[in-house]
Parts: C-alpha cells; sequence; structure tokens
C-alpha cells in the first residue's frame, strides 16, 4: 500500500490529470466498455501512455500488448480504468494502491445501488480498499471523464471533441452528464470537464465541487 494518502483536492487534481492510464479488463470482446474507454482515450490524443492490463490476453486492440497484472508494467500506474467484475474491483483498488496509483475509475457495477444486501456488503469491503490503499477513487457504477484538451474516458462518440470553457458539469449518471453535455455544447458553451460520479463509494460531490 501506499505510505501516505492523498487528501480529496489531491486526488481530484490526480484523477482529472493522470500521467498515464492502465485498464484493467481490457478485452477484445465486441461491446466491452474497456475497449470504449481506450477508444475515447485514442480518439482525443491522450497525451500519456495507455496500458491494458488482463491476464487472460497477451495482446489487445490491434495487437498492442497487454499486461499481466499493474505491478507488471513497465512503469508505475497513474490512473487505473477498472471494468472487471464487481468483487475482483476490490483487489483491483488493493493492487493500485500497492502499484503507486493516484486515481482510479470504476466502471463496474454491483456495489448496492440496487439496494440488495449482498451488492451493500460488496460495497463496504470496497470502501474499506479504498481508504487503504489511498487511491483516489471516482464510483463505481460510473461512465468514464473528459477534460477539455487532455482527456476524454468517457466512450460517447458523439462528443466529438474537447474544445472547452469555464464550466464544470459531475453528476451520478453518466448517460445524463454526457447528455447535458452535448445539450450544452449546442448552445455554443463548451464545459471544461465532464465527471461521472456513479455511487460514489470513492469520491464524492463535495469532494469535486470543493
Amino acid at each position: 500500500m501506499q505510505d501516505k494518502k492523498l487528501n480529496k483536492v489531491d486526488g481530484v487534481h490526480a484523477l482529472l490529470n493522470p500521467k498515464n492510464i492502465a485498464i484493467v479488463g481490457a478485452s477484445d470482446r465486441p461491446g466491452n466498455w474497456a475497449a470504449g474507454a481506450f477508444r475515447a482515450l485514442t480518439r482525443h490524443n491522450f497525451p500519456g501512455q495507455i496500458y491494458p492490463v488482463n491476464p487472460r490476453n497477451e495482446t489487445v486492440w490491434g495487437g498492442l500488448k497487454c499486461y499481466p497484472s499493474l505491478s507488471a508494467l513497465p512503469e508505475a500506474p497513474d490512473h487505473v480504468v477498472i471494468v472487471v467484475p464487481g468483487p475482483a474491483c476490490i483487489e483491483t483498488i488493493r493492487e493500485a494502491g500497492r502499484a503507486g496509483a493516484r486515481s482510479a475509475q470504476i466502471f463496474s457495477s454491483g456495489f448496492g445501488e440496487g439496494g440488495d444486501p449482498k451488492g451493500r456488503a460488496l460495497g463496504a469491503e470496497l470502501s474499506k480498499a479504498i481508504e487503504e490503499a489511498g487511491v483516489a477513487t471516482a464510483g463505481p457504477n460510473c461512465m468514464g471523464n473528459f477534460v477539455a484538451g487532455r482527456l476524454m474516458s468517457a466512450s460517447d462518440d458523439r462528443i466529438t471533441d474537447l474544445t472547452g470553457g469555464p464550466v464544470a458539469v459531475f453528476g451520478q449518471s453518466g448517460g445524463i452528464v454526457t447528455a447535458i453535455v452535448r445539450a450544452l455544447r449546442g448552445r455554443g458553451l463548451y464545459p471544461g470537464y465532464g465527471l461521472t460520479t456513479g455511487n460514489e463509494i470513492g469520491l464524492t460531490t463535495a469532494d469535486y465541487i470543493r
């Protein structure tokens, strides 16, 4: 685990300004969120390295090398996009902390958003893992983020460029956030940030406002 926990303000900054991105759950399976995040990042020219991670694959996405774990990467992961089944997210967050990641975003669901006891128990376990790992975490159950000019991990092909202005849009629902962003852009107002917050087990609305 990391020796020092990030405060929440530094955590939001880390989330929005990653030096590199590791995508855990990388797969060539059609329609999967990991591939969608990769396409969005490359389409909008993310300036850092992107590392696919999945022990089941040696290559993905047109022959790109796929690593078996975060610890196997050639450098420490900075931001980790997590697209693996619910229980596996918990160990992935712990591994991200051990590997030195500053931030993460969990696309996966199943952490109590439906109110079921098993999901709530997983959510509580995930909350504990996030706190112990010291990784600023968005989600779970979210769809990615964008930062004008440098970052797009939300797989919405209808946002075609990242021209940005002095507005930030964030909310629980990725679909609603991207719809609001498109509506504002259609009226000549270009948000500089779009964040999907999901269940807010890690970072919360208050952290983003702050």
